[in-house]
């Protein structure tokens, strides 16, 4: 009989690989970081301290040059991981298609990546200074202006190249896919979509976590009018690419 049969990974359908993809878009990133940071570099320092400083030193140096591409790395291990998963049951594709895309598309996708998140950060600024917030600062470190000159070329690589395409891969691919092939509301799917996507941005402060859940709902606004992947990957990486043209000029 039919339902007694083994099922094959090709006999996976979208709607059943909706839990993996909540894991792989949000539950990894604070797994792998607790791991990395409270198991594997102190079990390291534990046993071959030498080592370990040279090792880990991009890791734990904040001034480090290559600091941030602790998170590029951490990226790129869990959406090849995610990769896998959906590819083994094969649905890569079904979560990778990159939809309708115009010119004229792009150009509105590039217009409103460079003016909408300012102009969303103009209308939240007067919340969070009356709540006695610093909306000026959207980093808990400090202002992205404070990025020292020296990681620029690594902020370069994780937010303008790596980011835009495994965020995007996770949020707006596997989990949306997953999320409206198991019925979900559309706009239910936006909200948690978005609300995950600034999960795994604790780096930020409550005002900068605000601006990042507002881009998310415009991404997957995005994603799911143009039914793929190439437009919000497109608006990710103007947006990225604008904060890291403003700190090379500060920088400078």
């Amino acid at each position: 009989m039919s339902f007694n049969r083994t099922l094959k990974p090709g006999d996976r359908n979208l709607k059943d690989m909706l839990v993996p993809a909540i894991f792989w878009s949000v539950v990894a990133f604070g797994s792998f970081n607790y791991l990395l940071y409270n198991v594997v570099i102190p079990l390291h320092f534990m046993l071959e301290r030498g080592s370990a400083i040279l090792i880990w030193r991009f890791a734990t140096d904040g001034a480090h040059p290559a600091h941030l591409a602790i998170v590029g790395f951490m990226e790129l291990f869990i959406g090849w991981l995610c990769f896998l998963h959906f590819r083994r049951n094969e649905l890569e594709y079904e979560v990778l298609r990159p939809g309708r895309v115009t010119s004229a598309s792009v150009v509105f996708t590039v217009i409103g990546a460079l003016l909408l998140p300012d102009w969303f950060a103009s209308l939240l600024e007067p919340f969070f200074r009356g709540a006695g917030g610093e909306p000026a600062d959207a980093f808990k470190e400090g202002a992205i202006r404070n990025f020292p000159a020296a990681q620029l070329l690594t902020f370069f690589v994780v937010a303008v190249v790596i980011a835009p395409v495994i965020e995007e891969f996770l949020f707006r691919g596997a989990f949306i896919s997953t999320a409206l092939a198991s019925r979900w509301p559309k706009a239910l799917v936006v909200v948690a979509s978005s609300a995950g996507f600034a999960y795994i941005h604790g780096q930020y402060t409550p005002f900068g976590l605000a601006i990042v859940f507002m881009m998310g709902v415009g991404l997957g606004g995005l994603r799911i009018w143009s039914g793929g992947l190439a437009l919000p990957m497109i608006a990710h990486c103007v947006h990225n690419f604008k904060a890291f043209l403003a700190s090379l000029a500060l920088a400078m």
